[in-house]
């Protein structure tokens, strides 16, 4: 489940149209962490998951995969 997580992060900021860049300023972190989250075998835990929703402005559940 964490993998999809992963796979959607992309989809998702395209969808609320906030770029990684954007992202990564809201969250205070380096753009390159974005750039790693979405890249890699990243496996956010569920409090990530809950920051990046507040962040782009949606819902946790949009990151994952049904």
């Amino acid at each position: 489940m964490a993998h999809e997580a992963k796979l959607k992060i992309k989809s998702v900021l395209k969808k609320y149209e906030v770029s990684q860049y954007e992202l990564a300023k809201r969250l205070d972190i380096p753009t390159n962490h974005i750039t790693n989250m979405i890249k890699s075998d990243y496996n956010p835990t569920f409090k990530t998951l809950k920051k990046l929703a507040k962040a782009v402005g949606c819902k946790v559940c949009e990151f994952i995969e049904e």
